[in-house]
């Protein structure tokens, strides 16, 4: 018999899980991450980018561990052990746009007709650690997993509150936050790599005036005991080594709690 929260995620491929995080733990990730941001980060989408967060920012280890996060991850594949693909990001105050976490740019992380297969075991977690009841959080478009255009499926705003965990299918198509008309062209600029810093420069001011809070958020990739799981580990392994600047080891204290919590790390 189904859970409701496999029920849910089997009719839509996305779920929050409401209230995860104690005030406390966001108000470590907001410090730790505004650290971080004060002096790295990638300029994108007129907001910055930390790509391999798990490696890049330490501090962030617990979460990837979170018994809450693990519970629910272990509820969807029905008692599988979970796999942690490595795969994390962070961000800060960055505007989105309709896309996959497939990476499809890059030659795509599945090999086959990923859009014909009922299920997909790789999941990402999104942690957006402020309120977004109505807008300028998580959007997704239904069903666009069986879809890889980015203009399919009905588009729906997740509503989620500070301290919620919010788990979608890498398949679905979905978005963060939209520009508006002033950031639009900002945004077209910053296309062009030397006025990237300039327009970033710009928005920033521009969020000040309206007195916006810092917008910041943790994405990561989860798979269990599957092909595609395995497929997607490779890709991201692929990925590194073909980096100009190869990822270094996860930190020990990140593995120590994986261990801990009977998580699976693939080798390399």
């Amino acid at each position: 018999m189904e859970t409701p929260l496999q029920s849910h995620y089997r009719q839509h491929r996305y779920a929050v899980l409401p209230q995860i995080l104690q005030a406390g733990e966001i108000d470590c990730l907001r410090a730790a991450l505004l650290r971080h941001f004060a002096t790295s980060g990638r300029p994108v989408g007129l907001g910055l980018h930390q790509p391999n967060a798990a490696v890049a920012i330490p501090e962030l280890a617990w979460l990837y561990a979170h018994p809450g996060i693990l519970a629910a991850l272990r509820d969807l594949s029905g008692g599988r052990q979970p796999v942690f693909t490595g795969n994390s990001d962070a961000h800060k105050d960055m505007l989105s746009w309709w896309h996959k976490d497939t990476s499809e740019g890059s030659g795509g992380c599945f090999r086959g007709d990923w859009t014909a297969w009922p299920d997909c075991s790789v999941i990402r977690v999104g942690v957006y650690l402020q309120d977004h009841p109505t807008r300028d959080g998580l959007s997704v478009r239904l069903g666009s997993q069986h879809h890889r255009a980015l203009d399919q499926g009905a588009v729906r705003h997740v509503s989620t509150s500070r301290g919620d965990i919010v788990l979608f299918d890498v398949r679905l198509t979905h978005a963060g936050q939209f520009a508006d008309g002033l950031e639009a062209p900002l945004l077209k600029a910053a296309g062009r790599s030397w006025l990237t810093k300039p327009a970033t420069r710009l928005r920033t001011a521009y969020s000040h005036l309206r007195r916006r809070v810092e917008k910041l958020s943790i994405f990561f990739t989860y798979g269990s005991d599957a092909a595609d799981t395995q497929e997607y580990c490779d890709f991201e392994l692929a990925a590194r080594h073909r980096r100009a600047s190869p990822a270094g080891p996860l930190p020990d204290a990140l593995l120590e709690a994986l261990l801990r919590e009977n998580v699976a790390v693939p080798r390399g």
